[in-house]
């Protein structure tokens, strides 16, 4: 079931107790996570996501986020109040949200996910950071408009899912899902959306 990051902070610990965040609330292990099938987490920009027992990212990287600094403060530094942006393979939202927050209530988002479930739980992290400035598609962009074949990889490797045919390691795709594709000119065209 469901689970709040504070409720399991209430899980004795373990493991290295030098892990921690901001607020210094010690990282639940990855072990203490999977007593539970899905966690709510508020990372240290204080953005809510999802995590699944069998996600592939630690706990520690979806809430300190450090992979993802660089991306992020670039994102801070290029896209301001009131923007429109696009959001091409939204995967899980973590992007999508980070950009709401950027470009407030006068800006907009499209955020494009062509899988399935990872749409879905894309949806889920917009609804619970409250992302009324986003709008979820469930579509590939390219430059054409049609119907495609997407390699899917296992649970907790959305981020893999794609056109092309890649094996990490002992990862490979494990199912393929026929997806719809918008042309992004056609889109930006149809949502008045200057280039």
């Amino acid at each position: 079931g469901y689970m709040n990051h504070k409720l399991l902070n209430k899980v004795k610990r373990k493991s290295d107790k030098k892990k921690t965040h901001s607020t210094s609330t010690p990282i639940p292990t990855d072990e203490q996570a999977k007593i539970f099938d899905t966690v709510i987490i508020t990372d240290r920009r204080g953005m809510r996501f999802t995590h699944y027992s069998s996600d592939s990212e630690s706990f520690e990287v979806v809430i300190t986020k450090d992979f993802y600094e660089p991306e992020l403060c670039a994102m801070e530094k290029l896209v301001k109040n009131g923007s429109t942006v696009i959001d091409v393979g939204a995967n899980i939202g973590l992007f999508s949200v980070f950009l709401s927050r950027e470009i407030g209530e006068k800006g907009k988002l499209f955020a494009f996910e062509p899988i399935k479930e990872t749409f879905w739980r894309m949806r889920e992290n917009l609804a619970l950071n409250k992302c009324a400035n986003v709008i979820p598609f469930q579509a590939a962009v390219s430059n054409k408009q049609g119907k495609a074949t997407m390699n899917v990889f296992p649970e907790g490797y959305g981020a893999w899912n794609t056109f092309g045919k890649p094996v990490f390691g002992k990862i490979a795709p494990v199912a393929v899902e026929k997806v719809d594709i918008l042309s992004l000119d056609s889109f930006a065209k149809s949502q008045s959306i200057k280039k």
